[in-house]
């Protein structure tokens, strides 16, 4: 009986082991991946921000905005994951970062005589030198890693996607997303006297939003928030099991902002390819053939296509990486509610429209506007409007280059 006992006992625990190998081996649908991404896309969104993994309400990262081949060869502007800033040293050293590397040995090209010379006081010779330094640094800048603020949020429009995350750019003229959201913030908290991310008495926070002028791009437009909002303390959810699954979910902004990669290649070798001009891109232009591009490189190319006669069972594939999908990329033809859509940083804000739709009652304890985030819209859908609302002007962005906040 004890050998009997003793054995059933040993297959509990390799059975346990088997169960959690495979921890975390679940391959993710498209769609599951893509709604842990939050996007602008109604007139209103409503939001619930979460506590991060610290207990803090946002999370700094860095992306390089670089432009590369996402489909079909077309070319676009993408938030690429910085190793140099967002992953811990190692041996008191940054993690090497090509972008990084590209950026900084540009500008180690400029002149450096005229650095502490005010131009007031430079000589026909020394201006003609500020002005190529002045070149050398916005080539630089365009491998710049840029600082970039994550929230993490319940969709209050989709809760059944439940913990989300949203990210969008720091805007170094301190006019941005960020710098409006937290004087909202700070208000509910001096008002109430309570804590915006409390399970109870927290608040759920109200993003108005509106298509910009002249901003059509393949078949879109670009939104703006123009105006935060917040609500009277209520509890997170009724549900109090959904509050507590909500609260311990663990997923982390690292899960859902990957760095970028493809079939046999590392996201340091994809970031040197990037560099190289020639990084890897899947192509669906023929439905029939869809297949990984790796120009220059057929070897690597015949690698990432071919599948064994067990469907590449003993092949590791990321299908965490959304772009590593054999899925078809959103246009306006074919968008639906479930994709998500794109943001730039850098148009003008013509907003104020939509403030001025608002009933007075709406527009109390007014703050400056915002203008930063843009993203690509669907049907717009109208939702209840709040208090403490923030203002729109018509100030310019001036973050720099736009981006698609796609997760390929």
């Amino acid at each position: 009986m004890e050998n009997q006992i003793s054995e059933l006992e040993r297959l509990k625990q390799e059975m346990n082991g088997i169960a959690e190998t495979h921890k975390g081996e679940v391959r993710k649908t498209k769609e599951e991946i893509l709604s842990k991404y939050f996007n602008l896309a109604n007139d209103t969104e409503k939001i619930r921000i979460l506590p991060n993994s610290t207990g803090n309400f946002k999370t700094v990262a860095y992306f390089h905005n670089i432009q590369i081949t996402v489909g079909n060869g077309v070319k676009r502007n993408v938030a690429i994951y910085c190793p140099k800033h967002n992953d811990a040293k190692v041996d008191g050293k940054y993690q090497p970062c090509p972008l990084c590397e590209k950026s900084d040995a540009i500008l180690a090209k400029q002149d450096n005589t005229i650095k502490y010379v005010k131009k007031a006081n430079m000589t026909p010779q020394q201006l003609e030198i500020n002005e190529k330094n002045k070149l050398i640094f916005a080539e630089a800048m365009k491998f710049k890693a840029r600082k970039h603020y994550i929230l993490k949020i319940i969709d209050k429009g989709v809760e059944k996607d439940g913990v989300k995350f949203w990210r969008f750019k720091e805007n170094y003229k301190k006019t941005g997303v960020m710098d409006k959201l937290e004087p909202i913030l700070n208000q509910y908290i001096s008002k109430y006297n309570k804590s915006f991310l409390s399970e109870l008495e927290g608040t759920d926070v109200t993003l108005m939003t509106q298509n910009l002028e002249n901003t059509f791009k393949r078949g879109t437009f670009y939104r703006s928030v123009v105006a935060i909002a917040t609500d009277e303390p209520t509890p997170l959810h009724q549900d109090p099991l959904v509050r507590q699954q909500w609260l311990n979910d663990k997923t982390s902004w690292r899960d859902v902002f990957k760095p970028k990669k493809a079939p046999n290649v590392t996201p340091q070798q994809f970031m040197e390819m990037v560099l190289s001009g020639v990084e890897p891109y899947w192509d669906d232009s023929d439905q029939n053939n869809k297949h990984w591009v790796f120009p220059n490189n057929p070897e690597l190319q015949k690698m990432a296509n071919t599948r064994d006669m067990d469907l590449g069972a003993n092949k590791e594939d990321d299908f965490e990486q959304a772009s590593d999908l054999g899925e078809r990329l959103v246009n306006v033809t074919n968008v639906t509610a479930s994709d998500v859509g794109t943001y730039t940083d850098g148009s003008t804000d013509v907003g104020a429209a939509v403030i001025a739709e608002k009933p007075a009652s709406v527009v109390e304890n007014k703050v400056a506007p915002v203008a930063e985030n843009k993203v690509v819209t669907e049907v717009p859908q109208k939702q209840e409007q709040t208090k403490n609302v923030v203002d729109a002007d018509l100030n310019p962005s001036t973050t720099g280059g736009d981006y698609e906040d796609l997760p390929f």
